[in-house]
């Protein structure tokens, strides 16, 4: 699939991190949409269908990046997106075990200094996005 042709939900509460990873996406040729909460997460995903969805681990003072992607993948129906959890610590096993039995990618924080690496990650989910979701 064409990176133009991929759309991007890029999760974060961090509007600093959240802008730069939007640049540096966007200036990849992918198509990016965002959002900083669980529920403004939710609403972008109903409005713009993305394909895959890169999460921070930790949003908001009480909500993960795993509760987020429960409450999208319940509306998104039968066809979920690709997901990768961003997170700049190790998570628990019990979330390690979650996010494997979701098909979640774990990719590590911080991103600055390491951005070859970062979206050598992405381009791989990329090459595994469907057509259309």
């Amino acid at each position: 699939m064409k990176k133009s042709a991929v759309k991007i939900l890029l999760v974060d509460d961090s509007d600093v991190m959240l802008g730069y990873l939007a640049a540096l996406l966007s200036k990849q040729g992918l198509e990016v949409a965002t959002a900083t909460s669980l529920v403004t997460a939710v609403d972008a995903f109903c409005r713009t269908r993305p394909q895959l969805i890169l999460m921070d681990f930790v949003l908001e003072p009480t909500r993960t990046g795993l509760e987020t992607l429960a409450a999208i993948f319940s509306v998104a129906g039968a066809v979920r997106p690709l997901a990768a959890i961003l997170t700049q610590g190790a998570l628990t096993p019990a979330d390690e075990q979650k996010a494997s039995d979701w098909g979640v990618a774990v990719l590590q924080k911080p991103v600055r200094g390491k951005e070859a690496d970062f979206l050598a990650l992405v381009d791989q989910l990329v090459k595994k996005v469907p057509a259309q979701v």
